[in-house]
Order: structure tokens, then sequence, then C-alpha cells
């Protein structure tokens, strides 16, 4: 893995319907050094999580976000949480998470080590620009 250490120290969250995926994608981000935050299984659970995490970055699938996606990254790029959205095709349904700082996408077939790579990736391009911290800002 080409970024075996790259998720040392970095709190990643898991939004993904598949109990299976999310384990096993835990397992591989663990193994990379991350810490894994409670995961969601669907977009409502994924917008309570995404507003009271610490997460540097968020995995999320295409199909657990569906139309709710573009709110979903909007609400993460609020909280500088970079996100990698996994998803089984090229999107047909008109939701492009679009070419933005902090997203990225994996079509599948793709191995565990692409997303620990694809997050690293994502998290160093992010740099060392300040964080928000804490419950998201209201109003601002």
């Amino acid at each position: 893995m080409q970024h075996a250490d790259a998720l040392r120290g970095r709190t990643v969250l898991i939004v993904h319907e598949d109990p299976f995926r999310r384990d096993y994608l835990a397992d591989v981000l663990r193994a990379a050094g991350a810490t894994v935050a409670e995961p969601a299984c669907d977009a409502n659970a994924a917008r309570r999580r995404i507003g009271t995490t610490d997460a540097d970055a968020m995995v999320l699938s295409r199909t657990t976000g569906g139309a709710a996606t573009p709110a979903l990254l909007a609400a993460a790029r609020a909280r500088d949480i970079v996100t990698l959205i996994v998803q089984l095709a090229a999107p047909v349904d008109g939701v492009d998470p679009g070419p933005g700082p902090g997203v990225a996408a994996l079509t599948a077939p793709y191995g565990g080590f692409q997303v620990a790579d694809a997050l690293a990736g994502l998290l160093a391009a992010a740099g060392e620009r300040p964080r928000l911290r804490g419950p998201a800002l209201r109003g601002h």
C-alpha cells in the first residue's frame, strides 16, 4: 500500500448501506492507521454524523447518498471533511459531485487499498488549511 501510514491520526466516517462493505472498509482504513468514526447506513444518519463528527474524511456510497448526495457533500465541505464517493457505476442520475476541492470518486471494481490511497491523496491535497471542530456553524 503506497500510503500505509498516511491515514494515521485521521478520523474517517463511513457512509454505506451494506454492513459487509462498511466493515471491510473500516478494517482496511484501520490497517492504514485511521480511526473509524461510528458509521452511518443512510442519508439521514449521515447528515447527523457530519454535523457532530470530528472526522477528517468521509467515504460515501453513492447508493446510500442517492438524491441527498449534493446536500451531504455540501455539509461535508462546510466542515472541511474531504469526501471519497464509492460507486458501482459512473453516475447516470444527473447527480454529479462536481469537481471540487476535497471530493473524488472511485468506480467499482476497486480494492480497499485504493480507498485508503485515494483518501490519503485527498487529505494531502487539502493540506494544512484550518478545520472547523465541534457542531457545525449555523447561519454563517
